[in-house]
């Protein structure tokens, strides 16, 4: 099992020559949204909300950020999209913060609406 978990990868991209905490996340990240987007529609009822995924160790955790206002307050925080009918999540962006690397730019539509009217113009 420790030799299978050793070898296993989210992603087939290279690293970048660039500092970036997420770059092994990343694809796996845009195609579950792209795939949502290609099978489900959501009702006229959504949800944008904030998630966690739990991860209690921050040493093995890249972007391991502690959220107190959250039931679970440790690991890394999404932006989340869930249909308001049926609470299916169709789409999620990891909240990167102060560790988004500045090679990256801002995120889409972010400077011309704020972060607010970006976020939601991107889910």
């Amino acid at each position: 099992f420790k030799a299978i978990t050793r070898e296993l990868r989210f992603t087939d991209c290279k690293k970048p020559a660039f500092e970036d905490k997420f770059w092994e996340v990343r694809q796996m990240i845009e195609a579950w949204c792209s795939n949502m987007a290609a099978v489900f529609h959501c009702a006229w009822v959504l949800c944008l909300d904030e998630s966690m995924s739990i991860w209690h160790n921050r040493w093995t955790c890249p972007g391991w950020v502690y959220c107190p206002r959250k039931p679970h307050p440790f690991g890394n925080e999404y932006h989340s999209a869930c249909c308001g009918i049926t609470g299916i999540m169709y789409v999620i962006e990891l909240v990167e913060g102060k560790d988004r690397p500045q090679e990256r730019g801002s995120p889409e539509f972010e400077a011309e609406f704020g972060k607010t009217g970006g976020l939601l113009l991107r889910m």
